[in-house]
């Protein structure tokens, strides 16, 4: 079995339960689609930026417009999510903003596992150099922590999107405990397979590399 299928089978799994994440959040949006488009000039300074398209707070839920999926809070319904993974024949499109959000939010909230799942599968598979699925998981717990810094995300903001049909960039914004602030400009996603879920169009150790350099500046 090639590379590239295993990092393909790893992510199969949760493909139906961020489906209906994103749906949820594309519908959320819709209808409030900028809660907290205005912020204080004391948040501005701490790192906010003054507007943006979507954000995450992670310790003030229901303050930004994003939710993490419901089985990273409880985790105890991940099983459930398990088994709707695999009725692919009700698998919804996600919608890229989501899909990037419902990344942040593994890598703060979730399981090491799931990560590469949110990448290109194009592109994933290069960073798995072991088959045993121990070495890879070991592999993924290392490559989200450097992105998470050690699971210590406080904010996540995404700027207005650069759409076309099956491409989509969002600069982002990453706010730590520490106060320190990561900038990825044009994170790029794309869109693949039959019913159109959105992936990120990085590997995530060329993620890790770009956290490490917007650290440093």
């Amino acid at each position: 079995m090639s590379k590239k299928w295993i990092a393909v089978i790893i992510g199969v799994y949760i493909l139906g339960g961020i489906a209906y994440v994103g749906t949820k959040n594309v519908n959320n949006s819709t209808a409030h689609p900028n809660p907290e488009t205005i912020l204080s000039d004391q948040e501005t300074r701490a790192g906010a930026p003054s507007s943006y398209h979507m954000s995450w707070f992670v310790e003030q839920p229901g303050k930004g417009n994003f939710e993490p999926p419901y089985w990273l809070i409880k985790p105890d319904l991940e099983e459930h999510v398990e088994e709707m993974s695999h009725d692919h024949e009700h698998a919804k499109t996600t919608s890229p903003d989501s899909q990037l959000m419902t990344f942040f939010s593994y890598l703060q909230l979730g399981p090491p596992k799931d990560l590469n799942s949110f990448i290109n599968p194009d592109i994933s598979y290069q960073d798995i150099s072991a088959k045993d699925f121990h070495h890879i998981e070991a592999k993924l717990d290392e490559l989200g922590n450097e992105i998470s810094r050690g699971k210590t995300i406080k904010e996540v903001y995404l700027s207005d999107p650069q759409l076309s049909e099956d491409k989509a960039s969002y600069d982002v914004k990453i706010v730590y405990q520490d106060g320190k602030i990561v900038q990825l400009p044009k994170l790029a996603m794309v869109s693949q397979n039959e019913v159109k879920n959105w992936f990120i169009d990085m590997r995530l150790s060329e993620l890790a590399s770009q956290v490490k350099r917007s650290i440093m500046k």
